[in-house]
């Protein structure tokens, strides 16, 4: 079943670029569905033992632990081909990144900045980096599209 946090219609590029956290550790309803479409046996029994009671120290140091993305999982068992529709089901939703406006539209009314944390480990940030890599518009220059939302706590989250 789909979850009820997904547009009803869509393309999977924007399901997968917008709406799934495809970077997320996979959890072990996941590796359960992922047995049934995984096709030789030893990568069966890899994936088996992760999501089964004794594997649970594995899938803990393995997969928790070091921060397994859903892509390096399915490169360790080449043999899982899961249906889009399983991908779908158990991936978690891509959460808004809330950050902190450090500029004033008084002192620098056309200049917009703020504050992060370049996430460098385990992996680079999705937005951190993205953030890091933008350069200083020019009057020239075409706006890039960001999506900003307003709230005034973070209980929009929830």
């Amino acid at each position: 079943k789909l979850p009820v946090w997904l547009p009803t219609t869509s393309t999977l590029e924007m399901l997968f670029k917008h709406h799934l956290d495809i970077r997320a550790v996979p959890k072990k309803p996941l590796l359960r569905s992922l047995v049934e479409h995984t096709t030789v046996e030893e990568d069966k029994r890899k994936v088996a033992m992760l999501c089964s009671k004794e594997g649970g120290q594995e899938y803990m140091t393995k997969v928790r632990d070091s921060q397994m993305t859903l892509l390096e999982l399915l490169a360790m068992i080449p043999s899982c081909m899961p249906p889009v529709t399983v991908l779908l089901e158990h991936l978690p939703r891509l959460n808004p990144r809330p950050y902190s406006l450090s500029s004033s539209p008084l002192a620098t009314p056309n200049t917009i900045s703020w504050v992060f944390t370049l996430v460098t480990e385990p992996r680079p940030g999705l937005a951190t980096t993205w953030m890091s890599n933008l350069q200083a518009m020019t009057e020239e220059d075409s706006c890039e599209q960001v999506q900003v939302c307003n709230c005034m706590s973070a209980a929009w989250l929830a």
